[in-house]
């Protein structure tokens, strides 16, 4: 039972652990994404 409970904890660890990547990814294109967004909205007028 206490290595059921290790297996999960361990689990639960990862998946935070990925929770937060894929948070920081998502983060990033948004930054990145925000500087081209306003060149082609105020360049060309799109979106």
């Amino acid at each position: 039972m206490k290595t059921l409970g290790m297996i999960a904890g361990t689990l639960v660890g990862i998946g935070l652990m990925l929770f937060a990547v894929a948070i920081n990814i998502a983060w990033a294109c948004l930054i990145l994404a925000l500087p081209v967004w306003i060149l082609l909205h105020f360049v060309f007028g799109v979106i």
